[in-house]
This record gives C-alpha cells, sequence and structure tokens, in this order.
C-alpha cells in the first residue's frame, strides 16, 4: 500500500477524532466534575459515568446546541427519555466563587435579600429567605452556595416539584455542573399557526398554571418576571411547561394583608412594580402578565403578534 496514502489516512483519523472530541465532548466532560466540590451535586454521576445520559444528533436543533454549545444547553437521552442538560455557570463565574469566603446561614440570608441590582431572582424579605433555605438543610453547604450564586432554578424545581403537580420541567439531578432536566417539547412561539381550538386548551393551561403558582404552594408564592413564549414549552399532547423559573419573585404566605393590582400602563408599555408585589399579601401579577404578555391583541413586540388567541373562529 502506499506509503502517502497511508500517513494520509492515519492524519485523517487522527483529525476526524481530535474533532470528535472537541466538538463532540462526553456528557462525563461537560460535568467537569474536577471542580466540585464547587458543583452543583452528584447524585447523577454513576449513570453518566456508565454512560445512561447519551448526547443526542437527530435533530437540527439539537445537533446545533450540542455541536455549538448554544447557551450551555445540550439534548440527550436519558434511558427512555429525552433530557436537557443545563451547563450553569461559566469557568470564570467558577473562579469568583473559588475566591468567596463560606458564608453561614444569617450571611447566606442577607445575600439573598441584598439588592445587587443583577438578580434575576428576588426573595422578598428575610422570612421568606429563611423559610426557603431551611427547605435545603439536607444539602452540602458547597452545593446549596454555588446553586445560590450562579443559578436558583434548581432549587425552584424542588419546590415546585412537577412531581407534585407543577408545570415544570422534571428534575432528574446533578453533575458536577450540569443539572438534567426534563425535555418539555417545543417553544409556544412554534404552536403559532395551530387551529385556535388548540390554542385556546393551551391559553387554559398557561392561565391555570399562573394562578397556581400565585396560590396553590403551602408555604411561598411566585411570580414570574419574565413571562414569554420562549420560556414557555409544549409538547406532542398540548400539555405545557414552564421552562424558566429563576426570573421571578419569590414571597411567603401570609395572612391578611392588602391585595395587589397592577396598574395598567399605555397600551405599548409594559411594567410591574416588585416592591409592590412584596409589600402585598398577594398580587396579580402572573394573570395579569400572562393576560398582557401572551394572550392580548395588543401584546408587545417580541412576543406572539396578535397574542395566543389571535385569529378567533365566527361563531
Amino acid at each position: 500500500m502506499n506509503t502517502k496514502y497511508v500517513l494520509l489516512t492515519v492524519l485523517s483519523i487522527t483529525i476526524n477524532v481530535i474533532i470528535y472530541y472537541k466538538l463532540c465532548p462526553s456528557v462525563l466532560q461537560l460535568c467537569e466534575v474536577d471542580t466540585c466540590p464547587i458543583c452543583f451535586g452528584t447524585d447523577l454521576c454513576n449513570e453518566i459515568g456508565q454512560n445512561k445520559i447519551v448526547l443526542q444528533y437527530n435533530t437540527f436543533s439539537a445537533f446545533m446546541y450540542n455541536i455549538f454549545s448554544v447557551k450551555n444547553v445540550y439534548f440527550a437521552r436519558f434511558y427512555n427519555m429525552t433530557v436537557v442538560l443545563k451547563k450553569l455557570a461559566h469557568n470564570n463565574e467558577f473562579q469568583k466563587l473559588k475566591e468567596l469566603k463560606r458564608k453561614d446561614f444569617n450571611e447566606l440570608i442577607n445575600f439573598l435579600v441584598s439588592d445587587s441590582g443583577d438578580k434575576h431572582f428576588v426573595l422578598c424579605d428575610k422570612n421568606t429567605a429563611n423559610s426557603f433555605l431551611r427547605i435545603f438543610s439536607y444539602k452540602s453547604s458547597e452545593n446549596l452556595e454555588t446553586l445560590l450564586h450562579i443559578n436558583i432554578e434548581p432549587l425552584l424545581l424542588e419546590i415546585f416539584s412537577s412531581q407534585h403537580g407543577w408545570c415544570v420541567p422534571k428534575l432528574y439531578g446533578y453533575c458536577g455542573r450540569l443539572v438534567v432536566v426534563q425535555n418539555a417539547g417545543q417553544p409556544l412561539s412554534e404552536i403559532e399557526s395551530f387551529n385556535w381550538f388548540d390554542r385556546s386548551y393551551v391559553a387554559y393551561q398557561i392561565l391555570q398554571s399562573v394562578n397556581n403558582f400565585t396560590k396553590n404552594h403551602d408555604i411561598f408564592r411566585i411570580y414570574l418576571t419574565d413571562i414569554s413564549p420562549d420560556n414557555i414549552a409544549v409538547n406532542q399532547d398540548l400539555q405545557i411547561t414552564f421552562i424558566d423559573l429563576e426570573n421571578a419573585i419569590l414571597k411567603k404566605k401570609v395572612a391578611g394583608g392588602e391585595i395587589h393590582y397592577t396598574e395598567h400602563f399605555d397600551e405599548d408599555l409594559y411594567m410591574y412594580s416588585e416592591k409592590q408585589i412584596c409589600e402585598s399579601s398577594m398580587s396579580d401579577h402572573n394573570i395579569y402578565s400572562t393576560c398582557r404578555l401572551l394572550l392580548s391583541k395588543k401584546a408587545p413586540w417580541p412576543m406572539m403578534k396578535n397574542g395566543l388567541l389571535h385569529n378567533p373562529p365566527d361563531i
């Protein structure tokens, strides 16, 4: 066999292997477990080490996300389930965490209610923060503090668990820097052309769900502050799931007090008051925001044009 041909073949195979491992890392590589204990948890590391979770490339979106690490989100299969792997922090964020001094319980409460100006998630007061933290007393301080600093959403998926009927993705667990959650379907915007009766069924579920977020938890009320078609998924059976809880306000339930009704501004302007929501015993924020941003014919850009309930049939 021609030596030049052999060398070219070997070189080609080597390059392909390098490209594969660079562009198509294993799930275990994505976990970067060497960063532990500065990580989210380890309860899924055995399954990942045994290749029970495998990246999928069977759709265009999965291929693009998995190859180019779009938003640090990856699509995979876990046994017979489709799942989403979320890598919730960048290297520089983890480096900053390593340099932080560990906080005691009271310091964590003060951190959670501090006004840093860039928080996506708000706990209204120390009473709320205290009750929130005590739920996670079983977690290691390293795992808990990392989630509190990087992304609080997985903790909310434990409080508002899908196993208890909440319309949120099922949380399967953690390994290193990965969180594994249910793949709940396509974005709400993808059903824009569905018939009106299917869309009205989806709208009913959304309204019912946000009302439950306001009223049905035993301890808390959660108010979503980034309600948009991109943050709600719809599966093949038209069942909805809220896939972003990171942007929210959490308030502990209190007896009595005033109910807050959102002030309606000009049609092109959507605003809400975090202060008024937190100071009230209950707010209409979830219902108002859903109607204003998703259902209204005058929903502002970049929401769905003419709202989810556009073009109703003549009856």
